[in-house]
């Protein structure tokens, strides 16, 4: 019993990763565990699939800042930027397909608001995009719209900002800004950002992965009693957290697939919970069948053992039986040797005796 328990702690995350997808009929191993093994697992689990969809973040993310400072570079008009104005000296309209990504730049000193909301529609036709106009930004992403002035942008709080962008942005022109970029670097940008993507996406979906364990749980154990298998609230949520190991592992790549590639699969989200609770259900079976087993071994082995008690009762028996018959048999040699004496005895005292004179 202490060695099983050994295995399991010494049990490395990897193997349990393996064991929770592939050897669905060794769910058993995990329900002897402390409920804290299994959420230190899951942990573990939520660490790797944030780390990589923040791999897939940082190379879409390095892609899209390449192609900006290139755009930047060879695309964009020359500016002029002072005061929170900003002043180009043209008209410019662009778009990306890859990304879907829309850009209009106009800095006239006059944009009627029919104007500005002509441009604001040109950006819902794309999944984001940005307008720049003379002393305000407006930036859209997925149907959400941020509008901000240029003077917020040099008053950046220099504690909260993690790359001290108000010391290192102080630009005004396009020269400026292209070697700024150069000197800062993709690289630094991406990996700042990286990091805090990667510590939120942490924390958001331990939690959305919780939601999940907990309506795993519920629906596990309701399942369970139809089943006709009792089952206690830490080992149901102890499988439910192994159970949803594939789940969430085949959604981080589509994560990922659909942020480096746009492509997507609809309603992953009730598929991923789908798939979860098939493993449950598999496992809930599979334990009862083990179950059965045990107990028709378990039966088995009674049998046995009463019919060895019958068997040694039965040989008790005729041994007490045989015991009985020699005892008996003792008797009879024990009367038969007593009457033989008998008789010797009254012949050898018959020839011994003499006579009296009685016989005349």
């Amino acid at each position: 019993m202490e060695t099983k328990s050994k295995d399991k702690k010494e049990m490395k995350f990897f193997q349990r990763v393996k064991k929770s997808i592939f050897e669905l009929e060794d769910y058993g191993f995990f329900l002897g565990e402390k409920l804290s093994v299994a959420f230190k697992y899951l942990f573990l689990l939520t660490v790797l699939i944030s780390f990589l969809v923040t791999c897939g973040v940082a190379y879409d993310m390095t892609k899209m800042l390449n192609k900006a400072n290139n755009y930047i570079e060879n695309e964009f008009p020359d500016f002029s930027f002072s005061n929170g104005i900003l002043e180009t000296t043209r008209y410019e309209e662009g778009y990306d397909e890859e990304f879907d990504f829309k850009i209009v730049v106009d800095t006239g000193n006059e944009i009627s608001k029919e104007q500005e909301e002509q441009y604001r529609n040109k950006l819902y036709d794309a999944s984001s995009g940005i307008i720049l106009l003379r002393d305000k930004f407006i930036f859209s992403y997925e149907g959400s719209e941020l509008e901000n002035s240029y003077d917020s942008l040099t008053t950046i709080n220099t504690e909260t900002d993690p790359i001290n962008l108000e010391n290192e942005f102080k630009i005004s022109n396009k020269q400026e800004l292209v070697k700024t970029l150069e000197e800062f670097g993709i690289l630094r940008i991406v990996v700042t950002y990286s990091i805090i993507i990667f510590i939120a996406l942490v924390f958001v979906n331990l939690m959305f992965i919780l939601s999940d364990v907990f309506v795993l749980t519920l629906l596990g154990l309701i399942s369970a009693r139809i089943c006709g298998v009792n089952f206690k609230m830490d080992p149901m949520m102890t499988l439910s957290i192994y159970a949803l190991t594939l789940p969430l592992i085949l959604d981080t790549i589509l994560d990922v697939v659909l942020i480096t590639t746009g492509f997507s699969v609809p309603y992953f989200e009730a598929i991923r919970l789908l798939i979860a609770y098939i493993y449950v259900i598999a496992a809930i079976f599979m334990i009862k069948y083990d179950l059965l087993k045990q107990r028709e071994e378990l039966q088995k082995i009674i049998e046995v053992q009463k019919q060895v008690k019958a068997e040694m009762n039965e040989e008790k028996t005729l041994e007490e039986n045989k015991e009985e018959e020699n005892k008996d048999e003792n008797k009879d040699n024990t009367e038969e040797k007593k009457e033989e004496k008998t008789e010797e005895d009254t012949q050898t005292s018959e020839e011994n005796r003499e006579p009296d004179g009685s016989e005349i």
